[in-house]
């Protein structure tokens, strides 16, 4: 029998604690913003991170790609497959040579893609750096607090393999508590620096130092598990060994990557499109009612991303029954999450918005329910997709492509020629999706864990309903 990853309701606690900081460490960190630099310092802030969020790209699907990988090699795969899960002759325990060339592989693929950030960014990023803050930032200031955020991009890029390497061997929790501990650094450094008078660079320093703590705090974490199993350091290997795991895994992450870069765009391309041919109060509007039913969607997902490694497991074990509970106990989760969370969002905030002052409302009542419907339809198309995933496929890659690409130019021609508005935008990206992906990738996933279409959607909705029945619970 190989081991058995089991994800506790600790682990999608913590998933929980996790997200919620990452989500407002910069609300928390406002009033400080605000006090200690200027309006000017504050602005370039924000194009700082805004860098810092589309680094994230660059990752192109290695991520999840490796802590599936991981996962396999946990469960005691004899060797790596480029598209299967099936580990044949299973050791009955962690495959510790094949874990280490994942260790050393991902060590090298991630210090790669940490020093073309750092080169992205001091070169493309110094440019625009000098160009915004011109005449309203000292230039050595500016460049200096460029100079660290940069460093620390870089840094935390080619540090991040930690979290797949310790979600893949189950430890969701202890990645959750990585992340925990490096925003609460943040949120304890970033005073101190801006009390002490470093200003923006100070911001970016503690910063830096936040994702030191990351990978500190993660590696500790990582080795105390494998060593719980085996009193012993992983073996090491050469670069010959590195790239030959990177040339078995590069496959899927490639595909990973382009569904995970076409959801990116399918997310923007609404508000981009819509300031094309809209009022910019409208795109104001549509923006932060998109921004609200993300933060639903995030939150809705925890559970089933959590769940991720264990998926892997089960489906290695041929545990279906079991798997088939908790992937639809996930799904249904997100399910009551974003509609009735999301409903919920629209209703009051409106009100929110008015106590705070703002001068942006939501969309009208009827435009945002009908947006609020497609991106639970979207949301469940790609909880499905990345759960087909967990068998170490990933056909939904040239599906995506095609669709960004008819999505786009579909929205663009309702808004812009048609003049449609903003329901031009809901219908081109609704009638996109129903076509093919909305059904074909859900219907998929069902037949994984021998049911039909109709079932699993049943199951969706009722298996939450219905609370932590007996059953449930042995799920």
């Amino acid at each position: 029998m190989t081991e058995q990853i089991h994800i506790s309701r600790r682990d999608v606690l913590w998933t929980y604690a996790s997200l919620g900081l990452g989500a407002g460490i910069n609300v928390l960190l406002l009033p400080l913003l605000l006090t200690f630099l200027t309006a000017a310092e504050l602005g370039l802030w924000y194009v700082f991170a805004a860098v810092g969020t589309l680094t994230v790209v660059l990752d192109f699907g290695l991520m999840t790609t490796v802590s599936r990988n991981v996962t396999m090699a946990w469960m005691g795969a004899p060797q790596l497959d480029r598209t299967s899960s099936d580990i044949g002759s299973a050791q009955g325990a962690p495959n510790y040579d094949l874990l280490g060339r994942l260790l050393g592989a991902c060590r090298s693929a991630y210090l790669a893609l940490g020093a073309t950030v750092l080169a992205l960014c001091l070169t493309v990023g110094t440019v625009h750096v000098e160009n915004t803050s011109d005449g309203q930032i000292a230039r050595s200031d500016a460049l200096t607090a460029w100079a660290i955020f940069s460093v620390a991009v870089a840094a935390n890029m080619a540090l991040s393999f930690w979290n797949p390497l310790l979600r893949g061997l189950g430890r969701v929790s202890e990645s959750a508590k990585a992340n925990v501990a490096a925003k609460v650094a943040q949120l304890v450094l970033t005073p101190i620096a801006l009390v002490g008078g470093g200003g923006l660079a100070g911001v970016a320093g503690a910063y830096l130092l936040s994702g030191i703590v990351f990978r500190a705090v993660s590696r500790r974490y990582f080795f105390r598990a494998v060593r719980a199993q085996a009193d012993a350091h992983l073996p090491t290997h050469g670069l010959r060994a590195r790239l030959e795991v990177l040339r078995i895994i590069w496959p899927n992450s490639y595909r990973q990557g382009i569904v995970s870069v076409s959801q990116y765009v399918m997310a923007s391309a609404p508000v981009l499109i819509g300031s094309m041919a809209l009022p910019l109060p409208v795109v104001a509007s549509l923006g932060i009612t998109l921004q609200l039913i993300g933060l639903v969607k995030v939150v809705a997902n925890a559970p089933f991303n959590a769940f991720l490694p264990e998926f892997t497991s089960l489906r290695m074990n041929g545990a279906t029954d079991r798997l088939g509970r908790r992937f639809t106990l996930a799904v249904g989760i997100a399910t009551y999450s974003i509609l009735l969370g999301g409903a919920g969002l629209l209703l009051a905030g409106n009100r929110a918005l008015i106590f705070v002052g703002s001068d942006v409302t939501l969309l009208a009542s009827a435009t945002a329910s009908a947006l609020l419907l497609h991106e639970w339809a979207l949301n469940q198309t790609a909880l499905c997709s990345a759960f087909l995933a967990t068998d170490n496929r990933v056909p939904m890659a040239k599906a995506y492509a095609v669709t960004v690409i008819l999505s786009v130019a579909l929205q663009a021609y309702l808004v812009v020629v048609l003049d449609l508005g903003v329901w031009g935008l809901v219908l081109g990206g609704v009638t996109v999706a129903l076509a093919y992906n909305t059904w074909v990738w859900p219907r998929r996933a069902a037949k994984d864990i021998g049911q039909g279409g109709w079932k699993f959607l049943y199951r969706t909705f009722s298996v939450p309903a219905l609370g932590l029945t007996r059953k449930t619970r042995e799920a």
